[in-house]
């Protein structure tokens, strides 16, 4: 472990070299004021005029046209410029430090001053104030209470159970929800033509049945009808804490692949040792997709489009926590059937079924709508022993959703479904050899891997 660590060092200290080589090579400019053109050269004179003042106050200059316009200040400059190699290129934290220090260090050798540019730290808290954050209490008997707005020193008091109550955010006790309509609408206005899927030039989740089958039912509409996709997960925060964090994302599917990871939404997050109910995690992010289905978003100058969720893709306890349903080790754990298994050696074993059997017991979405219009009119009814209820024990709030499948719209996808638990688990016992693993190194389709 420590020759890895005195190992990355070396190599930090390398790219540090590096940068600091590549600066001090650059052409000497300390004759030069920034701002101020070379009247030796007609090119530079117009490149040095694109630049902005060195003045701390906002300048104007005359353009041949007699019009004024505004130049920013060197400040407003470097920000902006640093704030396009994050947003557009994709940084991540790590690499945005390393940008932001190679450009401190070039702003040396061509500006007077080095604190044209504000620190990290300062750009991300400036992010983060730019977003509305709605804040989600949970308080002590398990009821959600919010949307809470503002800063969480000032927050206003809740009432819960009419008893008025001022809401403190302790660790645990609270969720948040960044609004997706304003993220779309900052990060997908204008997007370019190359940016966007066609109908029919690739199979994707984007022209899947659930997504043909929620755009066919538009075509009426003037409007874009686009869908999204839900992933959540849990993830340890490290070996030594307990604390969790369950966040929820969500992506565009019209989007390319290769373009959809730099538009992944971050819409609601939580930090606990533990689950929360289902209704305080999920409640508010799917009134929102509720809202966004029904009232049209502008994506453009001159367009507008609803977003229609169709896929959820997570991993088994997270798929069952989410919809209200037993665990996939249950004896009617199977999320899109209703087949009884049995136990054979503490595995679970599901019997062979005719075709016209499986097609009889497979989940319906109206089977959740049911037992939930029956859970909110009399918990205790005996319908409920219903053999299509088997396996429900809960409502969930992706009910709500008119235009989503809770059965049909989870995603099969072999990270979850197959490569994370069985063939990890044939792995670690050795049942996979050497001969079989090199297969992978071909890439296996949905075909091979079922087989």
């Amino acid at each position: 472990m420590g020759s890895i660590r005195n190992l990355n060092r070396r190599h930090r200290q390398q790219h540090e070299n590096f940068q600091l080589f590549y600066i001090n090579s650059l052409p000497d400019t300390q004759n030069h004021e920034f701002g101020v053109p070379d009247t030796e050269s007609e090119d530079s004179t117009e490149i040095i005029n694109f630049f902005p003042s060195d003045s701390s106050e906002t300048s104007s200059m005359n353009l041949e046209d007699d019009t004024e316009k505004i130049v920013p200040t060197i400040s407003e400059y470097c920000e902006t410029l640093f704030e396009t190699l994050i947003s557009h290129i994709g940084l991540n934290l790590s690499q945005a430090d390393n940008v932001f220090q190679l450009f401190k260090d070039l702003s040396k050798r061509y500006f007077s001053s080095n604190n044209h540019l504000p620190s990290l730290r300062y750009y991300w808290d400036k992010k983060a104030l730019e977003t509305n954050i709605n804040i989600y209490i949970l308080c002590e008997k398990d009821h959600s209470h919010g949307p809470l707005i503002g800063e969480p020193s000032n927050l206003q008091s809740y009432e819960c159970e009419q008893e008025l109550i001022q809401a403190v955010l302790k660790p645990g006790k609270f969720f948040l929800h960044l609004p997706l309509r304003q993220q779309i609408e900052k990060y997908i206005h204008n997007l370019p033509d190359y940016f966007w899927i066609e109908d029919d030039q690739r199979f994707d989740v984007s022209n899947c049945a659930e997504a043909k089958r929620v755009k066919e039912m538009g075509n009426l509409s003037q409007d874009k009808r686009y869908t999204l996709t839900l992933h959540a997960d849990e993830v340890a925060t490290g070996k030594s804490s307990s604390e969790k964090i369950f966040p929820i994302f969500i992506t565009i599917n019209e989007i390319k692949p290769e373009f959809r990871k730099k538009f992944f939404f971050l819409v609601g997050i939580f930090v606990g040792r533990k689950k929360p109910a289902v209704e305080c995690y999920l409640g508010p992010v799917c009134d929102e997709l509720l809202e966004l289905s029904t009232f049209p978003t502008r994506i453009s100058s001159n367009s507008r489009a609803t977003f229609h969720l169709v896929g959820l893709i997570a991993d088994a306890p997270m798929r069952a926590y989410l919809r209200c349903v037993r665990q996939y080790n249950h004896l009617n754990g199977c999320d899109w059937c209703l087949v009884t298994a049995s136990s054979v050696g503490g595995a679970r074993v599901y019997p062979n079924l005719t075709s016209e059997d499986q097609l009889n017991l497979m989940r319906k979405k109206d089977d959740f709508l049911t037992f939930s219009r029956i859970i909110e009119q009399d918990p205790d009814s005996e319908v409920l022993q219903n053999p299509r209820f088997r396996g429900l024990n809960g409502i969930s709030p992706l009910l709500r959703l008119v235009d989503f499948d809770i059965v049909r719209g989870i995603c099969v996808e072999p990270m979850h479904c197959i490569s994370l638990g069985i063939f990890r688990n044939l792995i670690s016992k050795g049942l996979v050899g050497a001969d079989s693993l090199r297969h992978l190194e071909r890439g296996f389709d949905r075909n091979s891997m079922r087989n």
